[in-house]
């Protein structure tokens, strides 16, 4: 642990491993809840009827792109919480 100097308490400084953790948990969250929420906002629309369909390409093939869409952004969320977690233990066990 660092001393206490005369401008004030010691601070520790974070471990670079410790601000890519931080950092890939926060891209990872971000980017699997923009893909769900895209994916759901996308579902919505085809079930509403206000979604374009290109030409040559049918309705349920683009639903079925979509699902698989919001299963990829669960899994990034979940991957990216599960990575934070392991970022606030470490986080955790380095401060004590």
């Amino acid at each position: 642990m660092s001393e206490a100097t005369e401008s004030g308490p010691a601070v520790e400084q974070v471990r670079s491993f410790d601000r890519v953790l931080d950092a890939g948990a926060a891209t990872l969250l971000l980017a699997g809840t923009g893909m769900f929420l895209f994916a759901r906002y996308s579902l919505t629309s085809l079930a509403n009827g206000t979604y374009i369909v290109p030409k040559g390409v049918t309705f349920v093939s683009r639903a079925d792109l979509h699902s698989a869409q919001s299963q990829t952004g669960l899994w990034l969320a979940a991957a990216g919480l599960l990575m934070s977690l392991v970022a606030a233990a470490s986080h955790w066990r380095r401060k004590r």
